[in-house]
């Protein structure tokens, strides 16, 4: 069965620790899905093999959303099919990073705002009878009363990827709220 390729997103970067806009800031704002929330990539991180990707979450409905927890995330290649990746919370035993492992709270975003997530994992391939994973798109539901959303891992300075090698493990952290200012 032909799949239609997933959307492209556009970007508006953000620290992934602290929320705050990066220097590479997109003032080009993507259509809402379901008319709620934007998704949009933040900073990256690949040093000594373990990589970090921001994502950032921004209310663009008319009422606050209350984000609890961890988003769900699906990992999906350059067809848009979903790759054998296990996902799980915190930093899944692939690293001992704080932020991924703080308790989650609950977070409420007003029209405008936004919260922020990140996903970790390590370049790893041990398996040379299989080809490494690699991740194109992330399929993201930040809430289970909000509908999943497929965005495309690229920004104005070109593709991204979630280069997973062979290992197929992907943490993320939880929601984190954004102080305005």
């Amino acid at each position: 069965m032909d799949r239609p390729a997933p959307p492209p997103a556009s970007p508006s970067p953000v620290d992934p620790s602290s929320g705050t806009p990066s220097s590479r800031t997109s003032s080009s704002g993507a259509p809402c899905t379901a008319g709620l929330l934007r998704y949009s990539l933040g900073e990256r991180d690949a040093a000594m093999g373990l990589r970090t990707l921001g994502i950032r979450a921004t209310n663009c409905g008319t009422q606050p959303l209350t984000l609890d927890g961890y988003p769900a995330i699906e990992v999906l290649d350059d067809t848009g099919a979903v790759l054998p990746v296990v996902v799980g919370r915190g930093s899944f035993g692939i690293s001992s990073v704080e932020s991924f492992d703080a308790m989650p709270q609950p977070v409420t975003i007003h029209p405008g705002e936004y919260a922020t997530t990140a996903v970790l994992w390590r370049n790893t391939y041990d398996d040379t009878t299989a080809p490494p994973a690699v991740g194109t798109h992330l399929r993201i539901t930040a809430a289970s009363d909000i509908a999943a959303e497929v965005f495309a891992l690229a920004d104005e300075e070109g593709p991204n990827s979630i280069d997973l090698g062979s290992t197929g493990r992907l943490g993320v952290a939880p929601w984190r709220a954004v102080t305005p200012g």
